[in-house]
């Protein structure tokens, strides 16, 4: 067993070690929605009728969980949802999350929120980065923008 496993056995664990490590207003923003938070409420409600049942001692599994999306091979059907500021939560985070995604072949989508630039951040994410483009009113920014994130490996472009 992993020494984070015997320390964190839950996902409740690592929250609440979690948020003993982050400023209060970085959990606030990180752990909040928008509005009335009515999507967060939906989404643990689905999640609350999901059950995950093990099947152990049945033999060998060798589960093919890859996928392809836009073209692209990924190594599993999930990547790395953008959060804003999550540099405030941890040094770098855009950085070492979008070397993770790289590693294990899963996308990486920076936000354009994020504290690091599209510059520093492609290099880690290689071909595994997509950009949250929430687009700037002036023209010219986001055409800036959108070609900084192209000329720097970006392959996905994803906005509201």
């Amino acid at each position: 067993m992993h020494p984070l496993e015997q320390d964190y056995p839950t996902i409740a664990d690592l929250r609440a070690r979690a948020r003993g490590r982050v400023p209060r207003s970085i959990w606030a923003f990180l752990e909040g929605g928008t509005g009335d938070d009515d999507c967060v409420q939906r989404n643990l409600a689905g999640f609350a009728h999901i059950t995950l049942l093990p099947r152990l001692l049945k033999g060998s599994f060798d589960p093919q969980i890859e996928t392809t999306l836009f073209g692209q091979l990924f190594q599993a059907p999930f990547g790395v949802a953008p959060v804003g500021l999550s540099g405030a939560i941890w040094p770098k985070a855009e950085c070492l999350l979008a070397a993770m995604a790289a590693k294990y072949r899963i996308p990486y989508t920076l936000s354009t929120l994020a504290g690091e630039t599209p510059e520093t951040v492609g290099p880690f994410a290689g071909d595994m980065g997509w950009f949250q483009l929430y687009p700037p009113r002036d023209r010219n920014i986001r055409e800036d923008l959108l070609q900084r994130v192209k000329d720097n490996g970006f392959r996905v472009v994803m906005s509201k």
